[in-house]
């Protein structure tokens, strides 16, 4: 059967005469195991190094090369130092929240372009985790020189199985092209087997992780909360500057967490002319149940608004309407 040592292949490459990095994206659906099929390719890559450049295998990667999913880890990593050390492991996880296909004209996205330019210069191996990767920039899509796709989890056995490709592009025909890594004979390497990284490492990431992924819910109930609050710079805005600010808000931190009814509530009764902001970004709370507070505040509190004038309000039907006064809220 025919087999390669990726890991081994990486640490060869980029520690040889011959100035080379590498670079790998990791996709997969989320939950299916990408930041610790990430870190055991790192960190076994790291033992390779270790055994022909010397030192230990936390001398080329350890917890604090990892950015985990918010826009200060990635600056964090990138002033640390750690990418000017020669055959550093950097590891950028769910970086779809920071370098992000949408905003590929933002100011963010064009310095981390650079910054993924300079890297081609350096001894390194840089991974990115992604659920597509089509949700990053096009030049982190086009300068990676590795593409894992995770296709199945086997947790109770401790490994996944995953796809590697190295893309190419054909330059006279403009095309993408994605083989299978081959062996020393030319035989396809179809399935790569990668085993779950050490328990401290793993232990570690998950407790950062948490702490940032709290510190980001805390920013983003934040944010809506001033939204709300009467007196809020927002409620000396226009409209549609409003408006304007309010998308920029969901864009950059509420589609990142989860969005409670209650904040959504308060801020669509304040601001109906924005439900349908909410309504396009919330696929997990039908428009039955996000309606029901505020159509029926406006419906018994005397306006006289009926089914027809709410249903303009609101800009949906008057099915909708009537099924939003009759939603109840289920039990806890």
């Amino acid at each position: 059967m025919p087999s390669i040592n990726f890991c081994k292949m990486i640490a060869q490459d980029i520690t040889s005469e011959h100035n080379q990095h590498a670079s790998l994206l990791i996709t997969g659906r989320t939950g299916i195991g990408k930041s610790s099929t990430a870190m055991a390719i790192a960190e076994l890559t790291a033992q390779y190094i270790a055994e022909i450049k010397g030192g230990n295998p936390e001398d080329y990667f350890c917890p604090e090369n990892i950015a985990i999913i918010s826009d200060d880890e990635v600056i964090r990593v990138i002033k640390s130092g750690i990418m000017d050390k020669p055959y550093s492991i950097v590891g950028f996880d769910d970086i779809q929240n920071f370098w992000n296909a949408r905003n590929f004209m933002s100011g963010q996205n064009q310095s981390m372009n650079d910054i993924a330019t300079t890297i081609r210069t350096k001894n390194l191996f840089i991974y990115f985790t992604a659920p597509s990767d089509f949700m990053i920039d096009k030049v982190p899509r086009e300068l990676v020189r590795y593409h894992m796709e995770i296709t199945q989890p086997v947790f109770n056995m401790g490994y996944v199985k995953a796809k590697i490709k190295e893309p190419y592009t054909v330059q006279t025909r403009n095309k993408k092209m994605y083989p299978y890594l081959m062996d020393l004979d030319g035989h396809k390497i179809k399935q790569h087997i990668i085993f779950r990284p050490s328990q401290p490492l793993v232990d570690n990431y998950e407790k950062r992780r948490k702490e940032i992924e709290t510190k980001n819910t805390n920013e983003t109930v934040k944010s809506i909360d001033e939204f709300i609050n009467p007196e809020s710079p927002f409620t000396a805005m226009s409209e549609g500057k409003m408006e304007q600010q309010l998308k920029k808000q969901i864009e950059e931190k509420i589609l990142k967490e989860k969005i409670t009814k209650k904040l959504m509530d308060e801020a669509i009764i304040k601001h109906p002319e924005l439900i349908a902001t909410f309504t396009e970004r919330t696929e997990r709370i039908s428009k039955k149940q996000l309606f029901s507070i505020p159509m029926k505040a406006d419906y018994d509190n005397g306006n006289g608004l009926s089914m027809t004038k709410l249903a303009e309000k609101y800009n949906c039907s008057t099915q909708t309407v009537y099924e939003a006064l009759h939603f109840n809220e289920p039990k806890q």
